[in-house]
């Protein structure tokens, strides 16, 4: 489903292209089996600790400490702070959890990153207000590795059934009670979601026989953007930040229709990239253009994918902004293999796992599950 595990794999890919040796740390007590994988097959190496036991950990001391919106691993944030770590906090969403706003109040957070001018502009004032800097702010862009998605636009036909669909938390507050009406101005209609439960349908109503409909983590992303002509969506009320759906649409070669707020005017050109209305009318008329009008669509998808690999994913544009954060030097040797020394030292936490990238030298420690201290959420 993507979220905050999604853009943590997302950063560990790109390090892990630029040559940093990346160390994990679950702060779950049963991490997905898949997840795992993908970290072990990019060479990542996985430590099973919990707060008590994170100085066990070989060059976690005075490192830099990445957490990726885990207000989990903030349960760690006096045995980091003993240990002199960096912490660095992305909060990928447009409010502070409570765990978030009381660590950054008794100042354990000492930098942040952001991934769109929107969420800077609605969450820098309230950091200033704790005494934070505009020095502890930092813009990175979220990355997905495009070059493995293919890019292959799915075409229609005049007439033919139109595929709209969206990936997203089942939280009532992100989709719009209109929903099926929002669709239903498209001519023939056909509709794919995922990550709809109970409270969703509460919401949106009963999913009409056009609609195809399926629950949290039961559908894989990679089979279900290729199905789709269009992705159509708007929220009830969560504010969104840089929707990962946005660049999962422009790398497939699916329409990004969208509301015309938010950290989506951070991502799409209105009639370039992509297009925005005002929810959810204007979404669905948006929508309908779209499947009236197959040269502009397929356009609009070409010049969606190049702004991705020119733009808003461009790894070297990316690994320059994390340089910052991190404290790369200049001089650093791109692309060391992993059995290479790398140069400094760091650590990341993400919404799963603590990711921690350190010298290489570290021996290799099996995972084991274990009950840890960080707890579940």
């Amino acid at each position: 489903m993507g979220g905050a595990g999604g853009e943590c794999l997302g950063a560990i890919q790109l390090w892990r292209k630029h040559g940093l040796d990346v160390h994990v740390i679950p702060t779950w007590e049963m991490p997905e089996k898949q997840y795992i994988k993908q970290l072990e097959d990019l060479g990542c190496v996985l430590h099973s600790a919990n707060p008590r036991s994170l100085g066990s950990i070989e060059g976690l001391a005075g490192a830099t400490v990445v957490c990726f919106c885990n207000d989990a691993a903030l349960r760690a944030k006096h045995a980091l702070g003993l240990l002199k770590c960096q912490l660095v906090f992305a909060p990928l969403m447009c409010f502070l959890q409570m765990a978030v706003r009381n660590a950054a109040q008794q100042g354990w957070i000492n930098e942040w990153v952001f991934q769109s001018d929107y969420q800077m502009s609605v969450l820098c004032p309230q950091l200033k207000g704790m005494e934070y800097k505009d020095e502890h702010f930092h813009k990175v862009n979220g990355y997905i590795d495009w070059s493995k998605i293919p890019f292959k636009p799915l075409p229609h036909a005049k007439g033919s059934p139109f595929v709209m669909g969206r990936a997203a938390r089942p939280r009532a507050s992100k989709w719009h009670r209109d929903w099926w009406k929002m669709y239903g101005q498209v001519p023939n209609p056909q509709a794919i979601i995922l990550g709809a439960d109970e409270e969703t349908f509460r919401q949106i109503g009963k999913s009409p026989k056009w609609a195809e409909c399926h629950k949290p983590g039961t559908y894989p992303t990679e089979q279900f953007y290729p199905r789709l002509h269009a992705t159509v969506t708007c929220n009830e009320s969560d504010q969104e930040n840089a929707p990962r759906i946005t660049l999962e649409s422009f790398a497939y070669g699916v329409a990004m229709v969208s509301e015309n707020r938010f950290g989506y005017r951070d991502q799409i050109q209105h009639g370039v990239t992509g297009m925005m209305g005002d929810a959810p009318e204007g979404i669905g008329e948006k929508a309908k253009m779209l499947a009236e009008d197959e040269d502009l669509r397929i356009t609009i998808v070409r010049n969606a994918r190049k702004s991705l690999e020119e733009d808003l994913c461009n790894p070297d544009k990316i690994w320059e902004q994390w340089k910052k954060v991190l404290g790369v030097p200049e001089d650093v040797v791109y692309g060391v293999s992993p059995v290479q020394e790398v140069i400094e030292s760091y650590r990341v936490i993400d919404s799963f796992f603590d990711a921690c990238v350190s010298q290489c030298g570290i021996p290799v420690r099996q995972w084991n599950q274990q009950q840890t201290l960080f707890g579940q959420e």
